[in-house]
């Protein structure tokens, strides 16, 4: 008969003076020899609009770029390395800290408001068009600059997120 194994899973709430610097560092942690089970990015706007459709707190949103790095593992001490070596690489690239979330309390936190973000969005404007898009991890950066001037120009408000590890925003 087939032997469970304990999986246990843990993110990383890890915060950025920028979005540039935020995203310029995934190549790095994607190259670490444990890749993340997710690793998503995100800018302060949409963590606000998901915390006001919630109703509830994220454990950070001061800084202007996040990214979620989570981990899986078989056990604590395996998990402990995955996260100590992203860490160390996201830290000497730029990262403000690295918020471990080790309870399921702050656990759900964290993915209650990321799950949230498209709704929240939708609440909190009358017209949306939802839309899509895979790049190249490299070109995330270039082209959330070329969506900003876009709404600039345009004077729409224009709210990103996504999966930073494979390029689906």
């Amino acid at each position: 008969s087939p032997r469970l194994v304990d999986v246990r899973l843990i993110s990383n709430q890890i915060p950025f003076s920028d979005l540039k610097t935020s995203l310029e560092v995934v190549p790095n942690i994607l190259n670490l020899p444990n890749v993340p089970t997710t690793l998503e990015f995100m800018e302060q706007e949409v963590i606000l609009d998901a915390q006001e459709y919630l109703g509830k707190s994220f454990p950070s949103k001061e800084f202007p770029a996040y990214l979620i790095v989570s981990y899986s593992g078989n056990n604590d001490q395996e998990i402990d390395l995955m996260v100590k070596e992203c860490a160390d690489i996201v830290l000497g690239s730029g990262a403000i800290d690295v918020f471990i979330s080790d309870t399921e309390e702050r656990q759900d936190s964290i993915w209650s408001a990321r799950g949230a973000f498209l709704e929240a969005i939708k609440n909190s404007t009358p017209l949306m068009d939802e839309c899509d898009v895979v790049l190249e991890i490299d070109k995330i950066y270039e082209f959330m600059e070329f969506v900003k001037g876009l709404a600039k120009k345009y004077q729409v408000r224009i709210r990103s997120f996504g999966h930073a590890g494979d390029g689906n925003l």
